[in-house]
């Protein structure tokens, strides 16, 4: 069982090195992201930290900000990397420079090896309030239940109904804005200019310029395209190799589906998601992506919790594969109580 992963990174080289390092095993090939906004001092500190490994590649880089399209590039160049290299595996893991497993190498193999075939992420439809049928109460995915949709429909109209824009340093813009509409030019812009001063005063002159602008010149409905549904899913995932090469050729031969995600808010929840739920992999989604994540609160704007010391009895009785986030600048020594108590002890119970 040959594994390879794609690593998505933007800061804390150690950190990285030392998730490269725990995974290092034969068989097993590295493709790093270091996102273009990474600070010069991290990105040089990170190659020379892994330029010993003759199994790390790294993949052209694209902008990882938060909420941006790069990141859903990030995760196509790295698997075109892999198959334009032909590089031999089995299986292919997703993951952040903030993740860590908690199997041992050897769980790893075994795992993949005894679940050959199915496709390790969940997707949720956007569009239907009864996830795929599922009874009413049922738990879903990664314990959603049915009949609520986790975003919520607010979130829901504004990833997929409305474009989102990143344009001369402003970042994620709804377009259009309802109070540009259904007006005359001549108002919108006297409306623009009366406000100029408090604009000025707040620094959003530029800001408010391209609003005004991009909803006068974006006022029809967003298109899905054509045969796709958009669907919500896991950024982090693992999937095979066929898998893999299926994702990778449904985005060369619809390009109008990455024209689409590219105005598209957090893509990366969304673009691979719904790729494979119009594909043949759908019925070999364990709709889990067996990573352990520990969310804030409840509801759309959940996000995950750095892990510390406190965490680790979860962690020990989790039946995931990776963990995430971490950070060694809060607390390190979770992933040495990781490595003793778990990596070192999980022999015994491999699968």
């Amino acid at each position: 069982m040959k594994l390879a992963y794609i690593i998505l990174s933007h800061k804390a080289p150690y950190q990285l090195a030392r998730l490269v390092s725990r995974l290092h095993d034969e068989g097993v090939t590295f493709v790093i992201h270091l996102c273009r906004n990474m600070q010069r001092e991290d990105y040089r500190k990170t190659r020379e930290l892994l330029k010993s490994y003759s199994n790390v590649f790294f993949c052209k880089r694209e902008d990882g900000s938060w909420g941006e399209f790069g990141i859903t590039q990030a995760v196509l160049n790295g698997m075109e990397l892999l198959l334009h290299h032909r590089i031999d595996f089995d299986y292919l893991n997703v993951l952040s420079g903030n993740d860590y497993p908690i199997k041992s190498n050897a769980y790893l193999r075994n795992f993949f090896e005894n679940n050959k075939g199915r496709q390790f992420l969940w997707v949720l439809p956007v569009y239907d309030y009864i996830p795929l049928g599922l009874p009413e109460g049922q738990i879903y995915g990664e314990g959603w239940k049915g009949y609520v949709h986790p975003w919520g429909s607010e979130h829901r109209f504004l990833r997929f109904e409305k474009y989102w824009y990143s344009m001369l340093g402003e970042r994620l813009m709804i377009i259009p804005e309802t109070r540009f509409l259904n007006k005359p030019l001549w108002n919108v812009l006297k409306i623009f200019l009366y406000n100029l001063p408090a604009y000025y005063r707040q620094k959003k002159v530029r800001r408010e310029f391209l609003l005004m602008l991009l909803s006068l010149t974006h006022q029809r409905k967003r298109e899905t395209p054509q045969g796709f549904t958009p669907y919500a899913g896991s950024q982090w995932f693992s999937v095979t190799r066929d898998c893999t090469e299926y994702i990778v050729h449904t985005a060369r031969q619809h390009p109008e589906l990455k024209k689409f995600f590219k105005h598209t808010l957090l893509s990366d929840e969304s673009f691979f998601s719904t790729i494979l739920a119009h594909s043949p992999y759908m019925l070999q989604l364990a709709q889990c992506n067996y990573r352990y994540i520990r969310w804030s609160g409840s509801g759309p704007r959940t996000h995950p919790v750095i892990l510390t010391r406190e965490d680790l009895p979860a962690l020990k009785a989790s039946d995931k594969l990776f963990a995430r986030k971490f950070d060694i600048s809060v607390d390190s020594t979770i992933l040495d109580l990781i490595d003793r108590e778990i990596l070192f002890k999980s022999r015994e119970h491999e699968p």
